[in-house]
């Protein structure tokens, strides 16, 4: 999963049950914390489908003031824009 906030991205591993930073792998982190965010993530419905004709900067989001990027275990991803 990987986090960011308008400056910097933040990457995080699952290994087993806890989530690891990558940038420094020794820094104790709450894994509750980042399980609730991917679990969350995970959980969204689309209440409206977008068509595949629609650019991201007709709605604002040519340029993201944040991101959520979820990875699973097969390379998969899906980028949340905010």
């Amino acid at each position: 999963i990987s986090f960011f906030n308008g400056t910097e991205t933040y990457n995080f591993h699952l290994d087993g049950d806890t989530w690891i930073y990558d940038a420094l792998p020794d820094f104790p982190i709450s894994s509750s914390y980042i399980t609730h965010i991917s679990t969350t993530a995970l959980e969204l419905v689309a209440t409206r489908e977008f068509e595949i004709a629609d650019s991201l900067a007709s709605y604002g989001l040519d340029n993201p003031s944040k991101t959520i990027t979820l990875t699973d275990s097969s390379g998969n991803s899906i980028t949340l824009n905010f």
